[in-house]
């Protein structure tokens, strides 16, 4: 049971449902569906040589699925191993989180319009 100072719980317990729904469900981040994508496609395109290899790749893009499971492929062939640990089993969620459909349309729009 959640601490009676939670701020996620009504004082009287009536809004929990409520306020955790609300909670839940509004997961965007600066536009993107949540931070885990948001933060994935920042850092690909920070790194100069990476944002080059996603927009040669993106280029060549038959659709949006095909560019998805590539630069998923791409960061899942480039992660570090880090052993069996917590970090890597949060790791490993936070990476189930990102929207790479997501990432691979805005890397299709972008080379769209060039």
């Amino acid at each position: 049971m959640y601490p009676p100072s939670c701020p996620l719980i009504a004082s009287d317990g009536a809004g929990l449902t409520h306020r955790m729904d609300k909670y839940m469900a509004d997961k965007t981040y600066n536009g993107w569906k949540n931070y885990e994508t948001w933060v994935v496609k920042l850092w690909l395109d920070n790194d100069e040589g990476t944002y080059k290899e996603m927009n040669k790749i993106a280029k060549k893009a038959i659709d949006v699925y095909k560019l998805s499971e590539e630069i998923k492929v791409y960061l899942e062939e480039i992660q570090p191993e880090l052993g069996a640990s917590v970090w890597t089993d949060l790791l490993h969620s936070a990476f189930s989180e990102v929207d790479f459909d997501e990432i691979a349309q805005a890397y299709m729009d972008d080379n769209e319009n060039e």
